[in-house]
């Protein structure tokens, strides 16, 4: 993101407002939030890019039309870079979906599969897809987030 600091992210985004209702959906069961947030279009198993023979692959959650923010946040998760996928950034990236951001759950090489910083140029190529997939995801490649959870 181009001189954008997290208070400005926070304000730009509405995160700050979002927080109760991402806390209600990240507690919820996977059929409540499938239910609570029926308009939400996910895209799985996009590959985004190659990981030595390696396809990386991401999922996207598209906002309901109309509800649009022209903004993405790539998630990344969790598990000490030894465990862990995007599945376990289901919740939170549906729940941003919901409110209007496109949201992306990416997919890193774990340390059993490649050494670092491979896991770190993965992530930096999701950003790269994000920002040449700008167009078709309806986005402005110049507002992308990331979260990160954990080694994330």
């Amino acid at each position: 993101m181009k001189g954008m600091s997290r208070r400005s992210f926070v304000r730009t985004a509405g995160i700050a407002a979002a927080v109760p209702a991402l806390e209600g959906l990240v507690a919820g069961s996977a059929e409540a939030q499938q239910a609570s947030l029926p308009n939400v279009k996910v895209e799985n198993d996009i590959v985004y890019g190659k990981g030595g023979e390696m396809d990386l692959h991401l999922d996207i959650y598209h906002p309901a039309a109309g509800t649009e923010k022209r903004m993405a946040t790539i998630h990344i998760h969790g598990g000490g870079f030894t465990q862990g996928s995007k599945a376990g950034v289901a919740s939170s990236s549906r729940a941003l979906a919901g409110l209007g951001y496109v949201s992306i759950a990416s997919q890193y090489r774990l340390a059993g599969q490649a050494k670092w910083p491979a896991q770190i140029e993965d992530v930096k190529a999701a950003i790269r897809w994000t920002r040449a997939n700008a167009e078709r995801l309806n986005i402005d490649p110049d507002k992308i987030a990331v979260a990160g959870y954990s080694a994330g």
